[in-house]
C-alpha cells in the first residue's frame, strides 16, 4: 500500500514488483477530437515512485495476478454475482480493455463472501452498489464498490435482471 505521513511523501510497500494504478474517478479526456477513457494500468513500482503523486489522485493496488475478476451487484437485499472470463481463465490486467471478447456468467459466490458484500453496503449505508471482487490465491479481495456501479451492460451479456431488484427495493 501507498500512505502518505504528516510530510506529505508517499511510502510504498508492495509485495509485488509490479502495482495497478487508476485514476481515483474516471477520467475522460479528448485526444484528437476522439473521447478517450484510461484503464487501469500495470506498471513496475519503481517506476511509481519516480512520479510526483502528489498532482494527480490515483489509486494504487498490488498487482494481483494470476485473478478472476467478479462484479457483484447488490440492489436492496437481492445479490447478483458475475464472474469475468476469457476462453475459461481469468483475464490479465484490466478486463475492460476488452470487454468484447469476454464471457459474463452469472454465479454463486461462497456464503462468508457474501456476507461481507452486504455487509460492506450496510456499513456505507447504500442500498445499491457495484462491487469488484478479485480471486486471488483462492481468496477474494475486495477492489472497490461503485454506489452508482453500471448494471446495464449485466442484463443481457450475464442474464442478469438487477431492474427486478431495484424495482423490488424502491416499491
Amino acid at each position: 500500500m501507498c500512505c502518505l505521513h504528516d510530510d506529505h511523501e508517499p511510502s510504498f510497500n508492495f509485495d509485488n514488483t509490479t502495482v495497478a494504478t487508476k485514476s481515483l474517478d474516471t477520467a475522460l479526456f479528448k485526444i484528437n477530437d476522439k473521447e478517450a477513457f484510461f484503464y487501469t494500468g500495470i506498471m513496475p513500482v519503481e517506476d511509481v515512485k519516480s512520479y510526483d503523486i502528489g498532482l494527480f489522485p490515483i489509486v494504487i493496488q498490488d498487482n494481483l495476478e494470476p485473478k478472476i475478476d467478479y462484479r457483484v451487484t447488490i440492489a436492496g437485499n437481492k445479490i447478483y454475482s458475475t464472474v469475468i472470463s476469457e476462453h475459461g481463465k481469468g483475464v490479465s490486467g484490466d478486463w475492460r480493455r476488452r470487454k468484447n471478447t469476454l464471457k459474463f456468467i452469472d454465479c454463486d459466490l461462497p456464503d462468508q463472501t457474501i456476507k461481507k458484500c452486504f455487509k460492506l453496503l450496510k456499513r456505507l449505508r447504500l442500498n445499491f452498489g457495484g462491487i469488484d471482487l478479485v480471486e486471488h490465491d483462492n481468496d477474494f479481495i475486495f477492489i472497490e464498490v461503485n454506489p452508482t456501479g453500471e448494471w446495464a451492460w449485466l442484463v443481457d451479456s450475464a442474464n442478469q435482471k438487477i431492474y427486478e431488484g431495484i424495482c423490488d427495493f424502491l416499491s
